[in-house]
């Protein structure tokens, strides 16, 4: 199959299917030399990782909370619940600053 485009040039579908595919891969965020290179530096760099902070942060800490609830569902917890629950997220906190300190 071949497809004309003009008068005067003829194209095979493969050269116009490598054609959009060069298209969309200019159109991603990050393009191929940025990955080459090791990934993002500068500004970039931290901003990806406030980013992927906060989206573990909103996706940890109810999930804590529940574990919480599971650990100290004994009657004798119930009224130190909230404090309960609170000393967990910050050891958690405290356990995941120990892995990015000494890893």
């Amino acid at each position: 199959h071949v497809v004309a485009s003009s008068p005067n040039t003829i194209r095979s579908p493969n050269t116009m299917m490598s054609k959009r595919r060069s298209d969309a891969s200019t159109m991603s965020v990050t393009d191929e030399s940025t990955v080459k290179r090791g990934g993002f530096k500068g500004v970039d760099h931290y901003l990806y990782c406030l980013i992927y902070a906060i989206v573990n942060v909103i996706i940890a800490v109810p999930s804590l909370f529940g574990y919480a609830a599971v650990i100290f569902n004994n009657p004798i917890f119930s009224t130190h619940m909230n404090a309960l629950s609170k000393l967990l997220i910050f050891s958690s906190l405290v356990h995941q600053l120990g892995f990015l300190l000494f890893s």
